[in-house]
């Protein structure tokens, strides 16, 4: 679908040397160490919650491990409150638009009504997102949440409305868990820093009084 889309509305002219600087800007090569580190920040984060969900199975609520998985490749939160911050604004954003959405939608429940209500608002999140203001990361995720909830909703049969503001509620908690776990880790890992300087500076001391 993607393809298709930008055979029929390519980018224009001179565009790929901004994509392309953009690109190396988000992947900036990382050590051996750095990308170990991370792996264990994201495992540390998402498994404690698959393993609890194994164990009670807990399936009715399976979209919040599945929102954490998402959320978890964002390691990024831990280092900035700015990003956590952001991100459960952005999750709770796209519940809210996919509440509106639905609401609308009851008032003419027809397919054709629905495409074009669908197509305005992948237009009026799309000039967000593309905008280039830092505010388009948060529209970028609130799409992606609204999409989620939407398709959720309509893909079922029975009590709809229920199910948008609990996938709402499901998707916030997910979103405060991961912003939560990522901030543990970091106070941990900062924790770890500190006693580990403070018994160099020991053991330097001890060396130079002898």
């Amino acid at each position: 679908i993607a393809w298709v889309v930008f055979a029929i509305v390519p980018n224009p002219k001179g565009s790929e040397l901004l994509i392309e600087a953009a690109v190396q800007k988000q992947t900036q090569a990382l050590s051996e160490k750095e990308r170990f580190a991370n792996a264990l920040e994201v495992t540390a984060v998402f498994y404690p919650v698959l393993l609890l969900f194994f164990l009670f199975q807990l399936t009715d609520y399976l979209i919040i491990l599945i929102f954490i998985v998402i959320l978890s490749g964002m390691p990024a939160a831990s280092k900035n409150f700015k990003v956590g911050k952001a991100l459960i604004v952005g999750n709770l954003l796209g519940g809210l638009a996919s509440i509106v959405f639905y609401n609308i939608l009851t008032f003419v429940p027809e397919f054709y009504y629905l495409l074009l209500v669908t197509f305005l608002v992948g237009l009026l999140f799309g000039f967000k997102v593309m905008s280039g203001k830092p505010m388009g990361a948060i529209f970028g995720m609130a799409f992606s949440t609204f999409l989620v909830i939407s398709g959720s909703v309509f893909a079922s049969t029975d009590a709809a409305a229920g199910l948008v503001w609990s996938r709402v509620f499901y998707i916030f908690i997910a979103a405060v868990y991961v912003v939560l776990a990522f901030g543990f880790v970091g106070q941990w890992k900062l924790y770890f820093k500190q006693k580990g300087d403070r018994k160099k500076i020991l053991r330097n001391l001890k060396v130079g009084s002898n």
